[in-house]
């Protein structure tokens, strides 16, 4: 809790009120303290870079960015303009206009998916080192799909190679069961060394004489 001086209890008694209706006279905990506009400050921690907005929107890491707001820009003298965006999710930028307005901009073929600057930069790296020259936005979603789709396969290959590991370590250890028959070996009766043994005859009623 606040411990208060005898100053202070001097200074608030002075006023002619108890403290507490004094303090909250003065504001209270919220005495100084200013509202923050979370996204504002959020958006200003954000990269950016210079583009031009002209009649189709901005152009940022080869995809086409639009926003109503734009119409009433262009043709202005605008000229290059800081868009801030968020490396996790390019689905979206904000756009600093010359008089200090954040404006939204989405994409412009709303259709396209989320995607990350990470992906964005290897499907153009790896167009740029198959056939050089700078792609399309179209083949540049297309790519990051492809790259996706291999990834989600080999996830699920990975996966069901470590299911197949656990279901081997629970199953039980048996030790091969011994079989008498594996280990008779055929007698050589051409051998007259090996030693001989009397048998006892009987009648058996199926033998004929």
């Amino acid at each position: 809790c606040c411990r208060w001086s005898r100053w202070d209890c001097r200074w608030f008694l002075r006023r002619g009120g108890p403290r507490n209706a004094a303090w909250a006279d003065m504001g209270g905990d919220t005495a100084g303290r200013q509202v923050v506009d979370v996204d504002a400050f959020r958006i200003s921690f954000m990269p950016f870079e210079w583009r031009q907005l002209g009649r189709t929107g901005i152009t940022l890491f080869g995809v086409y960015y639009w926003s109503d707001v734009f119409a009433s820009l262009v043709g202005r003298g605008q000229g290059k303009v800081q868009v801030k965006y968020d490396p996790r999710d390019l689905s979206q930028v904000w756009v600093i206009a010359s008089d200090g307005r954040v404006i939204p901009a989405r994409y412009r073929d709303l259709s396209h998916p989320r995607i990350s600057l990470w992906e964005s930069r290897r499907a153009r790296k790896e167009w740029q080192e198959k056939h050089g020259g700078r792609i399309n936005e179209r083949i540049l979603f297309q790519l990051i799909d492809a790259q996706r789709r291999l990834a989600e396969a080999a996830r699920q290959k990975t996966r069901t190679a470590r299911l197949d590991i656990e279901r081997e370590a629970r199953l039980p250890r048996h030790q091969p069961s011994r079989d008498p028959s594996r280990e008779m070996f055929a007698i050589d009766t051409g051998n007259p060394d090996l030693p001989t043994y009397e048998i006892d005859e009987f009648n058996d009623p199926r033998r004929k004489n």
